[in-house]
């Protein structure tokens, strides 16, 4: 699911909009946090807060965020939940791979409470699957499924299936023209797509334009 090119391009956004700036980030379902503890190795960072539900991930996370050397605080939530008892604004809320679980009155409270939770010069960053434009859900649930049938090809047909399965019970995911107009409607004033591998892409929303 390109999940190296896409927190390289997490790590490059980074340096390009917070430059050498201490940082603040809240992770909505961090799973293992390897990805992003990767990508945020090079930077100052202040505080990180991640919730997943998964204890299990929870756990890999607290080894993995050491190397940080930040305060970190993790917590078994769901996102939403997370969103609604920070009273903290953060320079980043971060979420990956998650909100495409989300139906459409949660996204609209996403972004909602995501805003809210971030600073002035705050921004939104999110790494999900999304649909092609003017693309049916049903469509585009095929388009992925054949698509994990043809490339992951190191784990077994049953395996695969039962991924496939979970993926058209569980999955909703967005065009990115919705998620832009959702993100405008509550006030965000720059929404930009930075990167895109096979519909798996890397979406900045920023509180305030940068100059």
């Amino acid at each position: 699911m390109f999940h190296n090119e896409l927190f390289l391009d997490l790590q490059n956004y980074l340096k390009y909009y917070f430059k050498n700036e201490a940082i603040t980030i809240l992770d909505l379902g961090c799973g293992s946090a390897r990805h992003i503890a990767s990508a945020l190795a090079q930077f100052p960072v202040n505080n990180y807060v991640g919730y997943d539900l998964s204890e299990t991930a929870l756990n890999h996370a607290r080894n993995n965020l050491v190397a940080l050397q930040c305060s970190f605080e993790l917590i078994q939530a769901d996102l939403l939940s997370g969103l609604k008892e920070r009273n903290s604004a953060y320079d980043i809320v971060f979420s990956g791979f998650a909100c495409h679980h989300l139906n459409e009155t949660e996204k609209n409270q996403f972004f909602q409470m995501a805003y809210r939770c971030l600073k002035a010069k705050g921004v939104l960053v999110l790494i999900d699957v999304v649909r092609a434009e003017n693309e049916s859900l049903h469509v585009y649930l095929e388009r992925y499924c054949n698509w994990l049938r043809s490339n992951w090809r190191a784990i077994s047909k049953e395996a695969l299936e039962m991924a496939c399965e979970h993926i058209i019970g569980n999955d909703f995911p967005d065009q990115i023209s919705d998620l832009f107009e959702k993100a405008s409607a509550v006030g965000f004033q720059t929404s930009s797509q930075v990167s895109n591998y096979c519909q798996h892409v890397m979406l900045s929303f920023e509180k305030t334009m940068i100059q």
